[in-house]
């Protein structure tokens, strides 16, 4: 196992480009090199972390006295204790280690874009992308064929923006390896594109496995606030029963945006005994008092008891007639459920105050072998995650470092150290599209293609990514 080690202020990152154990298993099956592909892409490293006191105590009992308790716990997230800890990046997810580099301004950013623009490392990748392009496909599947354009698709996004989120100029040299590893993978993805009848394939079987996992009972459909079960009502939230979308401009919406278009992002609501009119002129009239300062009132009108907020990200697919399109596939889902419409003391929930909260993320292997599982793995409360959005490895674009939480804490750290309920909804603060045909996904990274709804052309922000440029 080749490793080297590079200093990176206080976060340490021991680097394992090769982590064998870790892949014993192969996730494709269509290649023999598109496991390799994946070593490259998404590699394993071991990083020295700084452990918060809310994940070293996650297994104690806490039982509070009072509220300020609660509050207190809740903002332990803060603690930052310095260990000789060291975590493992797991194998099979979802985001690239490679996507640490985009926090451009950190200590360690112009390094982690060194070790991405290696002669080592652009040799093998384009090594592995000639051996794709020269053998044999064999998919098992549509699905295969769209997970893997995806993972491709992840590290284009990531060379064509690495020397943007570099502060020191990269050298002749480095630019030329760039550029020969942009038309590696830019030849690679453009093989990888969906037909017409591909892509309706790839969405009417995720509609089918949706059905199996109910038929199955590998989800539940109703929540009875209880940590223990595994509640995903994404075949509810599809049909409308019960759930409604939130739907506002997606350039307001910073899960879509940290993605840069590779991703699709939705927000449903349920909000028990309150119909679709209700809701909506309930948030039209929450976002005209308080606009985007929603989290900062605790006054912001209550939503009712049960109230249930889900996140559903899904990947992009590139299709032959140059256009792009959603999956449908969840590579993430997280829900917030708040049990009452009043802040209190409930042990069970995630945050002791009545919020329980769901993460979902996506698991290759399981997606590709067992459909009907939505290849959707839990991430529980006491979870070991990341600061951030990508939680499975370092978010260095809205984190400061690579600290290590739990996936409560992460969740509590940005919706509800102060507050609870409706006062926690980031979404009421965006301005709610009226109109039943308007597209939300419209804007700087998406423009939609006219006569074609649905689909979508790279926006001005992210036109290099454009394979037709």
């Amino acid at each position: 196992m080749f490793a080297s080690i590079l200093g990176c202020g206080r976060t340490g990152l021991i680097f394992c480009f090769f982590a064998h154990v870790l892949y014993a298993q192969p996730v494709y099956q269509f290649n023999t090199n598109a496991d390799a592909f994946l070593r490259i892409a998404f590699p394993t490293p071991r990083i020295q972390v700084n452990i918060t006191r809310a994940y070293l105590e996650r297994t104690n009992h806490f039982a509070p006295a009072s509220f300020g308790d609660i509050l207190n716990k809740n903002n332990t997230w803060a603690d930052v204790m310095d260990t000789n800890g060291v975590f493992q990046i797991q194998s099979d997810v979802t985001e690239s280690y490679w996507l640490s580099l985009l926090g451009g301004f950190r200590d360690f950013s112009d390094q982690i874009s060194g070790q991405l623009l290696s002669a080592t490392n652009t040799l093998r990748i384009i090594m592995v992308c000639s051996n794709l392009m020269s053998g044999s496909w064999n998919f098992s599947s549509i699905t295969e064929k769209a997970l893997f354009q995806r993972d491709v698709f992840q590290l284009y996004d990531v060379f064509t923006y690495c020397a943007n989120f570099s502060r020191k100029p990269l050298d002749k040299s480095a630019l030329q390896r760039r550029e020969a590893t942009i038309a590696a993978l830019k030849s690679l993805l453009e093989s990888l594109r969906v037909s017409e009848s591909e892509y309706k394939e790839l969405t009417n079987n995720f509609v089918d496995d949706l059905g199996k996992a109910a038929m199955q009972h590998r989800f539940e459909t109703e929540n009875s606030f209880n940590l223990s079960l595994n509640f995903l009502p994404l075949a509810s939230a599809r049909n409308g029963s019960g759930w409604y979308e939130m739907k506002f401009d997606a350039s307001q919406n910073r899960h879509f945006t940290q993605f840069w278009g590779r991703s699709f992002v939705r927000v449903f609501a349920r909000t028990p005994e309150w119909s679709q009119k209700r809701f909506y002129a309930y948030w039209d009239d929450v976002n005209q008092t308080f606009g985007d300062t929603v989290h900062l009132f605790s006054t912001v009108p209550r939503l009712p008891a049960g109230t249930q907020l889900m996140l559903v990200r899904t990947f992009a697919v590139l299709l032959k007639d140059g256009t792009i399109a959603d999956s449908g596939i969840p590579e993430e889902v997280l829900i917030r459920a708040f049990k009452t419409s009043e802040s209190g003391v409930d042990l069970t929930s995630s945050d002791f105050r009545g919020t329980y909260f769901y993460e979902y993320k996506l698991n290759r292997r399981l997606l590709l072998q067992n459909p009907p599982s939505l290849g959707l793995v839990r991430h529980l409360d006491g979870d070991p995650v990341f600061y951030g959005f990508n939680t499975e490895v370092p978010d260095l674009n809205t984190s400061i470092d690579a600290g290590l939480t739990t996936m409560r804490n992460n969740c509590i750290q940005c919706h509800a150290l102060l507050h609870y309920g409706s006062s926690t909804v980031f979404s009421l603060e965006k301005p709610r599209l009226k109109e039943s045909k308007a597209d939300q996904f419209t804007g700087q990274l998406l423009r939609p293609v006219a006569g074609k709804p649905g689909r979508y052309k790279f926006g001005k922000l992210n036109e290099n990514l454009d394979l037709d440029n």
